[in-house]
């Protein structure tokens, strides 16, 4: 008689190990460490090198759990997108906002994922004009076999009246392909119900990638990195960058990015102090490049925190689907708090972080926004 033993209790090894350490959420460079940590040093970094090596090797049950921690926590990652709205009414938010039936906005009948509660509009810190309406869902997945089949998934959209009652930011932030669907439900009807009420107006300013010229796109990265005036965080580099020459554009053969012209049609820069490449240096050479994410790292220091992250700026989507509507969003790859620091709850910094990077978003994209309307 054989004896089935629960998927937890296995440690996966050659194929299964594989197709683990292939997903997207495990990191080339986490791979790179753990052999490091068995004692294997490699000098190629690439998955197609270090996963067979990873793959002779036997995982303990703690490299596993470290391995599934790593997973989870780059799955759960969360991603923050916003657009601003035009605000009409005497009333505050509170008393405007409508009440959302997520089940009803959101069926799940075909999904593979139910919602956990009865969410509704909270203010948040007490304040009427500033709104967050927060969810779960529980997620099943039957081909994922080393992993937990289900998971629980949050997603939540902020809405905040600012800059003297004229603006309303919509705010949404989800950790999963579900989550930013369901949010882009949720504030549609938002929307909808508010547009009614006459609440706000028909104008809305969503960060999407046409809204810029490729000179305006890389001054807009830009300005989100070496130009914060927050005096918490202090810009150290830009460490990648996702570019390609514009294809409708022909480069001048006297700039040095001529040599790209008709041979790159995508490229991912990694290293270190990319700010001072002539890719960002020479503005000569901006209108023709596209730009569409960029990787850079920062020091924080709040006096409750301190430590250094990396910021993923990025248009979702864009390098997959090639859509100009692609919208703009922000989220922490990574977080190092220095060594007094190393007891507090990195989810909650990351969520302080990323209210920061979104306020200075804001503020530059409506910077751009009159600029632009100036030059009409």
């Amino acid at each position: 008689m054989s004896l089935e033993l629960p998927i937890d209790s296995k440690l996966p090894y050659g194929e299964d190990l594989k197709t683990l350490l292939k997903q997207n959420e495990i990191t080339e460079s986490y791979i790179h460490k753990t052999l490091r940590s068995k004692g294997i040093f490699f000098g190629k970094t690439n998955k197609e090198d270090t996963v067979p090596l990873l793959c002779a090797c036997l995982l303990t049950p703690s490299e596993y759990e470290k391995i599934k921690e790593h997973r989870n926590e780059k799955e759960d990652n969360t991603k923050r997108k916003s657009e601003v709205l035009t605000w009409s009414s005497s009333n505050n938010l509170l008393t405007e906002a409508p009440a959302l039936n997520i089940r009803e906005i959101c069926p799940t009948e075909y999904d593979n994922y139910q919602f956990l509660g009865d969410p509704q509009f909270f203010p948040v810190d007490g304040n009427p004009n500033k709104l967050i309406y927060e969810y779960e869902i529980e997620c099943y997945n039957l081909m994922d076999n080393w992993n937990d089949k289900q998971k629980t998934y949050k997603g939540s959209i902020q809405i905040e009246v600012k800059n003297g009652s004229v603006d309303l930011v919509a705010t949404s932030n989800h950790t999963s392909k579900h989550t930013d669907k369901i949010n882009g439900k949720l504030l549609s009807q938002l929307k909808s119900e508010l547009r009614s009420k006459g609440a706000i107006s028909n104008k809305e300013q969503k960060i999407s990638f046409d809204f810029f010229t490729n000179e305006e796109r890389i001054a807009f990265f830009w300005s989100l990195t070496g130009s914060l005036s927050d005096p918490t965080l202090t810009f150290n580099q830009i460490t990648d960058i996702d570019i390609k020459p514009d294809d409708e554009k022909t480069i001048p053969s006297n700039l040095d990015i001529n040599w790209m012209a008709k041979k790159i049609s995508r490229m991912h820069l990694s290293g270190d102090q990319l700010h001072n490449t002539f890719f960002i240096q020479d503005p000569n050479c901006h209108p023709y490049l596209v730009l569409w994410k960029m990787q850079a790292s920062f020091d924080f220091d709040d006096h409750q925190s301190k430590g250094t992250c990396k910021v993923n700026f990025e248009f979702y989507n864009y390098a997959r689907s090639k859509r100009n509507t692609a919208e703009f969003g922000i989220d922490i790859d990574s977080i190092t708090l220095d060594r007094q620091y190393k007891h507090l709850n990195t989810s909650r910094i990351k969520k302080h972080l990323l209210e920061k990077y979104d306020q200075a978003k804001i503020k530059v994209f409506k910077e751009i926004s009159e600029k632009k309307l100036k030059a009409l």
